[in-house]
């Protein structure tokens, strides 16, 4: 779910900064830079929250900022606050994935790590890779921004799946 909001999301920010918002090309990639760096640093973060409390203790409200965040994105008007919205996005973002693959693997039999590591990555291509064209779809009936509320929804839905969803509390907490 969250990577086909990525996805979506990543296929036409740029377009946006550059054509909506009249961005050069390095203040573009400037702004994607931003999202990578943060994510780089709330990664080991996230990972040790994840792995103190639970997976769900993190991955459900970094989905739903990562919804917020996206949504947020056609509304920011002002460079501070694109900066600070797309810091934001980043932060939640980039540790998902590895943090969706330790929960995954929580709930898998010991001797098949590589199996559901492979069919979490394989799952997430095949449906994500209709987001994009989808987006595309909606932004040229409607406009760009279109994407963007589809991508914000898609997180918001699988927060709502991260929700109900079975997670194992984590190792660490039930050792104590």
């Amino acid at each position: 779910g969250f990577i086909s909001a990525q996805t979506s999301f990543y296929t036409f920010l740029p377009i946006y900064l550059r054509e909506d918002l009249g961005y050069s090309s390095l203040a573009t990639s400037g702004f994607l830079s931003i999202a990578q760096v943060s994510g780089i640093i709330s990664q080991p973060v996230m990972g040790f929250l994840s792995d103190r409390y639970s997976r769900k203790a993190v991955i459900l409200p970094s989905m739903i900022m990562l919804g917020i965040t996206i949504f947020a994105i056609p509304f920011t008007t002002n460079i501070n606050t694109l900066l600070t919205t797309m810091m934001l996005m980043g932060a939640f973002n980039f540790p998902l994935m590895a943090i969706i693959l330790a929960a995954a693997l929580d709930i898998s039999d010991d001797d098949v790590p590589a199996t559901v590591v492979s069919l979490v990555f394989g799952a997430t291509v095949v449906f994500s890779s209709l987001a994009p064209g989808i987006a595309g779809v909606l932004a040229d009936t409607t406009n760009i921004k279109a994407a963007f509320y589809m991508s914000s929804g898609i997180s918001f839905a699988t927060a709502g799946f991260a929700l109900f969803s079975r997670m194992q509390r984590s190792i660490i907490q039930s050792v104590e």
